[in-house]
């Protein structure tokens, strides 16, 4: 019994040793591990060998601000509003000789959606943070923070934490300050591997439910209580939601109605009317607010749809 007894804790003594050299032998000293989503191979770390590609942004959220006041929220999958954060390259390229370009996106090809100009294509062009610098340089990567150092110096280079990082998707955190300290930029950018992921120019937040169709036409302009409107005018508005005033004024605009009769009349980004709006088959009445503040009342009738 006594030799049974001492042979047990001999074999207990040795489950316990190893156990404790399992536990010791699981240290990872090649980075800081990076769980994530998307496809991966289980609990990451993040290397420079992991990082080697080409990153685009396909969403970005948080907060951002342009004078360090004023915090606006922003939650996109555009690159229309990707682009609008200065301290964030929308594509990232990390190279295997440690270093790195970025670019933010030259937007172009325009179209109105009721009434609002929106982007439909873009370049790529080469800047650093705040759309400046080189867009080009070193990084270096300790742990879990990367830092970008542009060619051209620190107020272009982006310092960033990786919250996730798998085979094709990047996570990072950025966080900007001025020189004062004050927080420019709070945002989440999840970047894609050679842009998988992409979803522009869908613009899912605009309204499109608002039938232009039914109003679109010409319409003459038969009364105005302010004095200096071109009564007589003809005024066309197209589906797409520009128009035009006709000769001899030859005015071009854009226009923007919403479901209650509040409108918008676009003459150029300085220059523009609203008020309120009611339209019958053939019939439309209203008024529109001028710089005066005041009431401008008007009537159209219908002369060609």
């Amino acid at each position: 019994m006594k030799q049974l007894i001492k042979f047990m804790s001999i074999m207990l003594c040795c489950m316990m040793m190893t156990t404790a050299f399992t536990a010791c032998g699981g240290d990872d000293d090649s980075g800081s591990p990076i769980s994530g989503g998307g496809s991966t191979d289980g609990t990451q770390t993040t290397t420079k060998e992991k990082l080697v590609g080409t990153w685009q942004a396909i969403a970005a959220k948080g907060t951002f601000s342009r004078n360090g006041y004023n915090y606006k929220d922003i939650n996109t999958k555009e690159i229309y509003g990707i682009d609008s954060l200065y301290s964030t390259p929308a594509l990232i390229i990390i190279n295997s000789d440690g270093k790195f370009e970025s670019y933010h996106a030259g937007l172009s090809n325009y179209k109105i959606i009721n009434g609002t100009s929106y982007p439909f294509d873009y370049s790529w062009r080469k800047q650093g943070a705040y759309h400046g610098g080189d867009g080009e340089g070193t990084y270096t990567l300790e742990g879990n923070q990367i830092q970008l150092n542009d060619n051209a110096g620190s107020p272009f280079s982006i310092k960033a934490t990786i919250n996730s990082l798998t085979n094709d998707r990047l996570i990072l955190h950025i966080v900007s300050e001025d020189s004062e300290g004050k927080c420019h930029e709070n945002v989440i950018v999840t970047y894609g591997r050679d842009g998988d992921g992409v979803e522009y120019f869908t613009y899912p937040y605009v309204n499109r439910n608002i039938q232009y169709a039914e109003y679109a036409g010409d319409w003459i302009l038969d009364h105005c209580s302010n004095a200096n409107a071109p009564i007589g005018a003809i005024f066309t508005f197209n589906s797409d939601g520009t128009g035009c005033i006709n000769s001899p004024y030859d005015v071009n605009f854009t226009f923007n109605l919403a479901s209650t009769g509040e409108f918008y009349l676009y003459f150029d980004e300085y220059w523009y009317e609203k008020g309120m709006i009611h339209f019958t088959e053939t019939e439309a009445e209203g008024y529109y607010v001028d710089f005066a503040n005041e009431n401008n009342h008007f009537n159209f009738t219908l002369t060609r749809k």
